[in-house]
Order: C-alpha cells, then sequence, then structure tokens
C-alpha cells in the first residue's frame, strides 16, 4: 500500500490557506485574529465554530471539534486521510510523491499521524483499538487479560464518553488512513483530565501525537491536565513524565468477587445505616464537597451519573451533622464495573461507601476500586472482605494541583486524579 510521506503532508498544509478554504464552504465573519461562523458538525443557534489563520486550525467550542486544512476536509466531505490529502495537494497544484521514493527501512521510513477527532460511524473500530492495544499490554507484560473475548465490551467507552463529553475524543490516523491510537479527554471547570490512551503496539509515536494534541488544548485553555496511568507500565509512565506530568498519590487496585447473596453481614461497616442513593437535590453538596476535598470542580459528571440515562451508574452519599460527608458512584456495565469517582471525610465513611456500593450494585460480579496506598486501616479492612491487589496506579498532574483532604476514589469510567 502507497504511504503519503510526511514532508508531502507537511506541503499540502504549508499550500492550503486554511481561511480561504473553510470560506469556500461556510460564511466566516472576521472575530479579532480569527474567524467564526455556524459549526457545520452539529446544529447551533450562536456560531462556537472558529478558524485560526496563524495556527492554521479550526475548533468549534461547541461540539470539540478540532483539526488542520486535513482534518476540515475529511469531516466536511467524508474522506478519509489519503484522499483528503489528495485533494488539496491538487488544489494546490502539488504532485503526491509515492513511498517508492522513498528509503524502506524501519528507522528511516516517515510515521506521520493524522490527529482528529473521533467520527461516530468509528465507534465500533475504536472499541476494537482499545481491546486489542489493552490486551496486548496486559498479556505481554503482566501475564493477563482485563476485557473479555468480546471487543465490542469496550464500546462502553465511546458510548460513555461520547454522551458525557461529545466531539471530545482524538484518533490517530496513519498515512494509509487506519486508525492506530485514540485517547479521550474531558474538559472541566477547574482542569481537564486525560482518558483511556490507547495505541497499537506496532504504531511507534502515535500516543506522543496525541498526547502533545491534548496537552496543548489544555495550555491554550490555562487549565492543569490530570490523569490516572498504570505503575505498573513503565512506557506510559515515561511518556507522561517526558510530558511534565507528576505523580501526586499512589493507589491500590483491588477487586473483590461479591457472592450473588451479597457481602457478609457480619462485616458491614458501623455507618451503612447512614448510606442513602442520591437524588438531583444533593447534587449542589457532592460538587462543593469534592471540591473540598480534591480541589476540583465538575458538576457536569455528578448530575450525568445521578441522571442515569444509561441504566448503569449508582450514586450513594452519607449525610453528616453539616451536610454531606461522603459520596460514592459505580458504574455496572458489561465492559466496566468500578467503584468511584468518591470522596469522604474519614475512614468510616468511606468504607460505609465501599461496602454499601458492593452490596447493593454488584452482587455477582467482581469490580475493581482504587484505595488510597496510604489509607492502612481502609486498605486492610477491604483485605478482610476477602479484597485482593491486582495493580497499581498513580494520580498525575501536569500545571499543579492543592494538597488534598479526607479520602479520595478515582476511577477510569470516567478518568480523574
Amino acid at each position: 500500500m502507497q504511504q503519503i510521506p510526511q514532508e508531502t503532508i507537511e506541503k499540502v498544509l504549508a499550500s492550503t490557506d486554511i481561511v480561504r478554504l473553510i470560506g469556500a464552504h461556510l460564511q466566516l465573519e472576521r472575530m479579532g485574529a480569527a474567524f467564526k461562523a455556524k459549526c457545520p458538525f452539529h446544529h447551533e443557534k450562536t456560531p462556537s465554530f472558529t478558524v485560526s489563520p496563524t495556527r492554521q486550525t479550526f475548533h468549534c467550542f461547541g461540539c470539540g471539534k478540532h483539526g488542520n486544512a486535513i482534518g476540515f476536509i475529511m469531516e466536511y466531505e467524508s474522506l478519509s486521510f489519503p484522499d483528503a490529502v489528495r485533494k488539496l495537494a491538487a488544489g494546490a497544484n502539488l504532485s503526491m510523491m509515492e513511498v517508492s521514493d522513498f528509503p524502506t527501512h524501519p528507522e528511516t521510513m516517515p510515521t506521520p499521524f493524522h490527529i482528529r477527532p473521533l467520527r461516530p460511524d468509528e465507534w465500533d473500530e475504536v472499541a476494537a483499538l482499545i481491546h486489542h492495544s489493552t490486551n496486548s499490554w496486559y498479556r505481554i507484560n503482566l501475564n493477563r487479560e482485563i476485557f473479555g473475548p468480546d471487543p465490542l465490551a469496550c464500546r462502553v467507552f465511546p458510548e460513555i464518553y461520547e454522551a458525557l463529553d461529545p466531539g471530545c475524543c482524538l484518533v490517530a490516523e496513519d498515512a494509509t488512513g487506519k486508525l492506530v491510537g485514540s485517547c479521550f479527554y474531558h474538559p472541566r471547570e477547574t482542569h481537564w483530565s486525560l482518558g483511556i490512551m490507547n495505541a497499537i503496539p506496532e504504531s511507534r509515536g502515535a500516543a506522543n501525537a496525541l498526547l502533545r494534541e491534548i496537552t496543548r488544548l489544555a495550555d491554550d485553555a490555562g487549565l492543569p491536565l490530570r490523569l490516572v496511568s498504570s505503575a505498573c507500565n513503565l512506557d506510559s509512565f515515561s511518556l507522561y513524565s517526558k510530558a511534565g506530568f507528576v505523580p501526586v498519590r499512589i493507589y491500590q487496585d483491588m477487586i473483590l468477587s461479591v457472592p450473588e447473596t451479597g457481602m457478609d453481614p457480619a462485616s458491614a461497616p458501623a455507618l451503612i445505616s447512614s448510606v442513602r442513593p442520591a437524588t438531583m437535590d444533593d447534587l449542589p453538596a457532592i460538587v462543593a464537597l469534592e471540591e473540598e476535598i480534591s480541589g476540583i470542580r465538575r458538576e457536569k459528571d455528578h448530575r450525568f451519573f445521578i441522571e442515569n440515562g444509561q441504566g448503569v451508574w449508582t450514586t450513594l452519599v452519607i449525610d453528616g451533622a453539616d451536610g454531606l460527608d461522603g459520596f460514592l458512584t459505580s458504574i455496572a456495565h458489561p465492559g466496566s464495573r468500578m467503584l468511584g469517582p468518591g470522596v469522604s471525610r474519614d475512614t468510616a465513611t468511606a468504607l460505609a461507601l465501599l461496602w454499601s456500593q458492593l452490596d447493593r450494585t454488584h452482587r455477582g460480579s467482581t469490580p475493581v476500586w482504587l484505595a488510597p496506598a496510604d489509607a492502612t486501616e481502609l486498605v486492610h479492612t477491604c483485605y478482610g472482605w476477602g479484597a485482593k491487589n491486582c495493580e497499581l496506579h498513580l494520580a498525575q498532574t501536569r500545571g499543579g494541583s492543592q494538597r488534598h483532604s479526607g479520602f479520595i476514589f478515582p476511577t477510569f469510567m470516567p478518568e480523574t486524579a
């Protein structure tokens, strides 16, 4: 298969004026140093689609679509990456160079990646990518797999993330048009969270290209970037460390096979009678408590959990003398069973919420949760229930974080640290 060399791609982009290109399709209006229009990729009444002549990029603040001239023509005309490059090359009177004109040694071959937003018709492809890349790493390095045999179980990631943050997934496409990497991200009031990052093993550089683009977007927004990453995966640790991320907390991944009949009543913590389901009336207190304890604010997430439009979320809370003392959400889906996110003021509250989620939501299954590694009493109580360690994770930040108080239970769905 022919491959478009990186220098050809760069020449095409340098020869294409993105303002003129998009202006041929949309009615652009100048807005300071940029241009604006109504987004062609989603319905909107007020223009939120911007075009930057200095960066030669477009970005929609409504749906999150973002890219360069190649990305725009791909989205607008539903073209593959190679076809979009060829179309722009023809418009700029450039000839397309063939792969045979370049060295074929792996070390000297160009490895271009086009970073663009995920399209709705690619959910199954991204699910298969997540399934393959994640299981491959775990199989090679830890002699196990974390996803079952059906790749479509990983469709939970685009389903949930696109419902929560439409347009906030970037994919890496090689010069042949093949998807080789993906990463979700979550813009929030106080920070951005970096979601699950995946790249096929043979796609050297794809993860780095995705990370560079998301860190650029977060920097443009002026907000710190946070993530939860495996402490066992030194490749990803190096990737994030080189990008400026700093570990701030260690978490023990714990799993427990909950009997069909539920948790042993004899192991019930003292405060379980105070645990109740959250309602929308609890939303302001949940948001305020998380900001107090962990220093982040994300009302959108907690509203999403409590509304539970997918029928997979459960949020439990405990009332204290002066408001909520803790909350804990969990997801029960064939592709993901996990406790979190949640926070609590003390150990007793944390244990009551954990035990109640296991007993009420996850009977007959084996969920996972991330326990603060320095929470000795909590961790040993979980051991007493029969929980086991399966991995370690690091909460990492790029751009700073404040000192926390109380207990924090991060999660991968959606990611937070």
